[in-house]
């Protein structure tokens, strides 16, 4: 799943906007691995300058969690109790990728040997554009620029063990109404120890126990720990009272589910 981070570095006296970067991160932004206690595997992140000057970039580790609220949380590596990040070697850590050109981070992973690991874990390789902040040297004022600056975010997970059983938990569940369209939302927490990327739907059911219909809800990948809030559009269900039963399906026989009764206006 392709993430651009965004974020702003700035110091502002002059709001003087610069261009952004010309890098691409042309390797896929999820990259999965089985693997058993004490592999070792690696793997290539391939990235172009399309622009017209040289770009310097560095390259970095970091953990990565998030939760429904939205929130997206980037520790240091090798915080998170599911980090895989301290197995991770990075080469080079920083690059010149010349006007037109092509480089690549080369990745090795190290599975510790310890039996008793199992499950997903995972981490984040960071690629970021370096760009100087310079002072204009045409005024004794000194003048700053606003930078808004991209770096990618590289999704690497190691999962250890097959067949293992998905665990999942409903947080909560809500309709929001705005713009014309009724959404319900459900909070959906991964319990397991393994990540998952259920299929998630609402059938409704109306007072006389007549179904009226099957809606799909957004997928996402859900992380051990983490939550994400999928939506459902349920615009064209007539306002009443419905019986609603909810599913996650994860695959296999990782079915999960909740019966709700519910109001839309």
């Amino acid at each position: 799943m392709l993430k651009k981070l965004i974020f702003l570095v700035a110091m502002v006296m002059f709001l003087q906007c610069a261009a952004f970067s010309e890098l691409i991160v042309s390797s896929s932004f999820f990259n999965q691995k089985y693997a058993l206690p004490g592999d070792t595997y690696t793997g290539i992140i391939t990235m172009q300058n399309t622009g017209a000057k040289s770009q310097p970039v560095k390259v970095y580790r970091t953990d990565y969690k998030f939760n429904a609220s939205g929130a997206n949380k980037f520790n240091l590596p090798g915080t998170d109790p599911r980090s895989n990040a301290s197995w991770i070697s990075l080469t080079p850590t920083e690059t010149i990728i010349p006007a037109g050109g092509k480089a690549a981070i080369s990745y090795t992973v190290d599975v510790p040997r310890v039996n008793s690991l199992k499950g997903s874990y995972w981490s984040m390789i960071m690629i970021e554009p370096v760009e100087d902040i310079a002072e204009n040297p045409s005024t004794e004022k000194p003048q700053m620029q606003l930078k808004t600056q991209l770096r990618f975010g590289i999704q690497l997970v190691t999962d250890i063990g097959e067949n293992l059983p998905a665990e999942i938990k409903i947080l909560n569940k809500k309709i929001v109404y705005g713009k014309g369209k009724k959404m319900l939302q459900l909070a959906i927490e991964n319990t397991g120890i393994k990540w998952v990327r259920p299929d998630i739907w609402v059938e409704l059911f109306n007072a006389k126990g007549i179904k009226m219909g099957k809606f799909n809800g957004s997928q996402a990948r859900i992380y051990p720990g983490c939550s994400v809030k999928s939506e459902i559009d349920l615009s064209n269900v007539p306002a009443g009272k419905y019986k609603a039963v909810a599913i996650i399906d994860c695959g296999g026989r990782n079915t999960f589910g909740g019966q709700y009764d519910m109001e839309i206006k």
